[in-house]
């Protein structure tokens, strides 16, 4: 059975319209799936456990084996090694909130003491518009605070 050729034709033009049309939509359906999706990371990270929440959000969290005394003046040697200036101590019910600022970032630090031996330090760094936005800084007095923890022993080893 033969076909005849300008039904052969009109058929491969209604299906190069129909690619054309796909391939036309294609790019906005990926728009609008990741645009939809885009929020779907944090949540799901969160419900599975991998608490990338603290990060996003620019507060970073530690706690540290010592005491709030001494967590306090390694958050101070922190500061200093990172040239931020110290603006304020406020003693609270739970500890000290310590405040700090550096050009274009504002910086607050929250001791709490859990046991006479255990304090859990809070990190927050925001530009001057309050906005949170800097995790890694955060972290990063975190991380300097720790260091300054190490005996001078570790220091040199590291």
């Amino acid at each position: 059975m033969k076909t005849r050729p300008s039904v052969l034709a009109a058929a491969r033009r209604g299906n190069g319209r129909r690619a054309q049309a796909r391939a036309a939509l294609r790019p906005l359906f990926w728009i609008t799936l990741s645009l939809a999706l885009s929020g779907c990371v944090a949540v799901g990270t969160t419900l599975a456990g991998l608490g990338l929440s603290n990060q996003i959000g620019g507060i970073q969290y530690r706690t540290f084996t010592e005491p709030l005394a001494r967590v306090s003046r390694a958050t101070l040697t922190a500061f200093k090694r990172m040239a931020i200036t110290l603006e304020t101590v406020e003693q609270t019910k739970e500890g000290q909130r310590l405040k700090a600022s550096a050009p274009e970032r504002t910086f607050e630090v929250e001791l709490e003491m859990i046991t006479p031996n255990t304090t859990r330090m809070r990190s927050i760094a925001r530009n001057r518009l309050g906005i949170i936005v800097d995790a890694s800084t955060a972290l990063e007095i975190i991380n300097q605070a720790q260091k300054a923890l190490e005996p001078a022993s570790a220091r040199k080893r590291s």
